[in-house]
């Protein structure tokens, strides 16, 4: 899986360069959250495609990612979120623990 980073506003941001299928093997992106948690970066912004869809599996590990950066009392955000990721945080009430920026420039502000 292809994982860009970048920094912007006391967040980490990671933009996932893949479309995410059912199949899609979030462990790497699970591993580098972690990394940067225990680096003390624990504001964490992602970005996906365009074309990204939110299986259980991505859900679960989305989950588990949160329970990373809140043990370190740190911030999960989903930038620009498609409106099929955006209707799965609302239905199952992750966009009320999970900050939505609407683009890259609004982060943090």
């Amino acid at each position: 899986m292809k994982i860009e980073t970048d920094s912007r506003n006391g967040y980490h941001i990671f933009r996932i360069q893949e479309d995410l299928d059912a199949d899609a093997d979030l462990s790497l992106l699970k591993e580098m959250i972690r990394e940067k948690v225990n680096q003390n970066i624990s504001r964490i912004a992602l970005v996906f495609t365009e074309k990204t869809y939110f299986y259980s599996a991505t859900l679960s590990v989305l989950v588990q990612c949160l329970g990373i950066v809140k043990e370190q009392a740190g911030e999960l955000a989903i930038v620009q979120p498609n409106d099929g990721i955006l209707d799965t945080l609302r239905l199952t009430g992750l966009s009320r623990m999970i900050n939505i920026f609407n683009t890259e420039n609004e982060i943090g502000t």
